[in-house]
């Protein structure tokens, strides 16, 4: 279904009652945020994103909310944000590179994220990618998100309170998916 007002990108709003369109969006680029450069993740020879490391988890224990993850780590083009990468981590909102295709399965899993712009360059978001994020309040898809997997946003209750963007680029949502 399109939203009445728009006659293509999708807005909507989850609620106990089941699906509200609506129109507001947050703009991240607002944030204050701390971009973390080489040494705070680990990476592979493929741009895969694998985790935080030592150095980067110990800057979000001591209180780090809001981070940027570069076009390049340790000199390699971020590509993905490999399977189960930030899983249960404890920042609040996260800035991703225009290098970014994809999204794995458990990325942000279980984490305290409230909110999230994915870039236009992305593609695909993983199985569970941010199940149970009860913090999550708002997620862009970007304009060029063509798959959201099973499971993406289960159990996300923060959306009585914000917005999900869903461009005409989506051409699959798997079942369950919300």
């Amino acid at each position: 279904k399109n939203n009445p007002n728009s006659t293509s990108d999708l807005y909507y709003r989850g609620s106990s009652n089941g699906i509200k369109w609506y129109s507001k969006t947050c703009d991240l680029s607002k944030l204050p945020a701390y971009r973390f450069e080489k040494d705070f993740y680990n990476i592979d020879s493929n741009g895969v994103l694998l985790d935080l490391s030592d150095k980067g988890k110990e800057l979000v224990q001591l209180g780090c909310q809001k981070i940027i993850v570069s076009y390049f780590v340790n000199g390699i083009m971020v590509k993905e944000i490999g399977d189960f990468c930030f899983d249960g981590a404890g920042f609040t909102h996260i800035a991703l590179p225009d290098s970014l295709i994809k999204i794995g399965r458990n990325a942000f899993a279980y984490s305290e994220i409230e909110a999230v712009k994915i870039p236009d360059s992305c593609l695909e978001i993983g199985e569970n990618a941010f199940m149970e994020c009860y913090n999550l309040e708002y997620i862009d898809f970007g304009k060029g998100i063509e798959r959201i997997g099973i499971g993406a946003l289960y159990d996300c209750r923060g959306f009585d309170n914000g917005a999900i963007y869903i461009p005409n680029s989506v051409k699959e949502i798997v079942e369950d998916a919300f």
